[in-house]
Order: structure tokens, then C-alpha cells, then sequence
């Protein structure tokens, strides 16, 4: 629900003007190609909660993979922030000599604590989903070796006293993988 909601404010944020957190900037294309991921999570957001329901691994496995790159895009956020987060102000003209010239200060604190609380979420988020795929993967076993073990004692006998055999002669037992012939 956090990755959710993070992608929605992403996706509000955006601006046809240059976005400022702090003294830094992001041009409208940055903030567009930012808003074209979150859109996608969402998709992909979806799609993972699909396939939790549904017991479907493969969408949990892309949900995987987007969170990793969410959390990549995060961390690209939070680096062009410190870089350029710095404002500096000049105090005495034509004193660059002088260490006390100018004043300095890192005015996106407050952006860059969130970009990277957001990329500690999302690799948590991560780590959540990689356990919720193998409880999928166990539940899915659970629910169909009875239903696969019985398909197979239909098509072949009962496969715990032997196998039955063929219109070869041979058993199931006794011919190798792919060699069967009917």
C-alpha cells in the first residue's frame, strides 16, 4: 500500500515547470519519465496483488524485479539530491582567497531523507515478497500434488504398487524419460 500511494504522489508531483526540492531542480522530462515509472508500478502493483490472490508466482516474480528498480530510481533520487543539494551564498565580493567568503549550506535534508527511507521500504518490500513467493510456491504444492497424483494414478494405475504396463510391455519404471511409446 506504501509503494501505492508513493507512486500517486509521484504522479501528482509532476509538473510542467521545473520541480525544486531544495536548490536542486528536475526538468519536466525528469519528472515525466518519473511519472511513466510510477504509472507502471501501479500496473505492476496490481498484477502482484493478482497473482498473491491467485497464487500466481510469476507476477510476484515481476513485482520483485520492479521493486529492486523502484528502489534503484530511488536511490538516483536521492543521489542527484546531494549533489545538487548545496546552496552557496556569497558573503565579501571578490574575497574567493578568503575561507569565510562564502556560506554553505545542504538545503534538501528533508527530500533526501525521504527518497532514501522510500529505497530502505522498497528493499524491505522486496525481502517481503521474495518469502510471500516461496509461500505461494508452497500453498501452490499443497493444493495440487493431491489433484496431479491422482491425474496420474487415472492415466497410469497406481503409481505406489508399480506401474502398469504399456502397449510395449515395458513399465514406467523400467523406460527412461521421453522414450515412452503408445
Amino acid at each position: 500500500a506504501l509503494h501505492l500511494v508513493a507512486c500517486l504522489v509521484q504522479i501528482a508531483m509532476t509538473t510542467s515547470a521545473p520541480l525544486r526540492l531544495g536548490s536542486a531542480a528536475f526538468s519536466p522530462e525528469v519528472q515525466s519519465a518519473n511519472a511513466t515509472f510510477a504509472c507502471a508500478s501501479i500496473v505492476g502493483i496490481i498484477a502482484a496483488g493478482v497473482g498473491k490472490l491467485y497464487l500466481i508466482e510469476g507476477h510476484l516474480r515481476a513485482y520483485w524485479y520492479l521493486l529492486v528498480a523502484s528502489a534503484v530510481v530511488d536511490a538516483l533520487w536521492a543521489g542527484a539530491l546531494v549533489r545538487h543539494g548545496e546552496a552557496c551564498t556569497v558573503l565579501v565580493e571578490h574575497a574567493e582567497q578568503l575561507r569565510s567568503s562564502k556560506s554553505c549550506h545542504f538545503t534538501t535534508a528533508v527530500p533526501l531523507t525521504i527518497f532514501l527511507a522510500m529505497c530502505l521500504v522498497k528493499l524491505i518490500g522486496a525481502a517481503v515478497v521474495a518469502a510471500a513467493r516461496k509461500d505461494i510456491r508452497r500453498q501452490y504444492a499443497d493444493e495440487m500434488l493431491p489433484h496431479m497424483r491422482k491425474s496420474l494414478e487415472q492415466s497410469f494405475g497406481d503409481i505406489d504398487g508399480g506401474a502398469k504396463p504399456f502397449a510395449g510391455g515395458h513399465s514406467a519404471a523400467t523406460r527412461g524419460y521421453g522414450t515412452t511409446v503408445f
